[in-house]
């Protein structure tokens, strides 16, 4: 659901047809969307990290889950798209990458 909200609310961000603040407005809401995506992440405990696997294989094959693994390697495949962009000033690198790498297990 983040992924889909961040990904709508970036391509506002760039349509030249809205006024600048609704351009703007979109564009700090893209970027809330795509912390919070990270933000769920780093906040998994250890016992919802044991189970997504199962989750996982629960999932994989729905449109909705195969939808936002097209979005995970659009915007956050590597460190110069759109995603990265938005996130990675509010992170340490470290951290960063070690989210990406989760996010990239879940959606390979």
């Amino acid at each position: 659901m983040k992924l889909t909200a961040m990904r709508d609310r970036h391509r506002k961000s760039i349509d030249e047809s809205l006024s600048t603040r609704n351009r703007e407005f979109a564009r700090e809401q893209a970027q809330k969307h795509a912390g919070d995506v990270f933000r769920a992440v780093a906040m998994m405990t250890r016992e919802e990290s044991d189970l997504m696997s199962e989750i996982l294989n629960k999932i994989k094959d729905m449109d909705v889950f195969i939808s936002a693994g097209k979005i995970f390697r659009e915007y956050f495949s590597d460190n110069t798209v759109p995603g990265m962009l938005m996130v990675s000033p509010n992170w340490e690198r470290s951290d960063l990458e070690e989210i990406k790498t989760v996010l990239h297990g879940w959606f390979k």
